[in-house]
């Protein structure tokens, strides 16, 4: 009973942790996680890092990742399709 109590109690942090990131979210972002989400799975959000998605391993082209810069777009790879954000180190 205690473990499942303990269980309970961090499942509510991790929902108000949740909900606190996704108020930060743009509401067009989120409906189109939510969207590719049902038809794609829950694998779709994919790192770039020097100019590559970690998400296939392919390069992308110069101008996508200059677009990344741009504040507040929503870009996906051109060769697998996942939302794609920039790593800064």
């Amino acid at each position: 009973m205690e473990e499942s109590n303990k269980l309970k109690g961090q499942y509510r942090e991790f929902k108000e942790t949740k909900e606190q990131l996704e108020a930060r979210i743009p509401p067009e972002l989120l409906d189109k996680y939510a969207k590719m989400k049902k038809t794609r799975g829950t694998n779709i959000v994919a790192k770039v890092k020097d100019g590559v998605c970690l998400g296939c391993k392919v390069s992308l082209s110069s101008s996508t990742v200059g677009r990344l810069y741009t504040p507040g777009i929503i870009l996906t790879c051109e060769n697998c399709g996942k939302l794609i954000f920039l790593v800064v180190d």
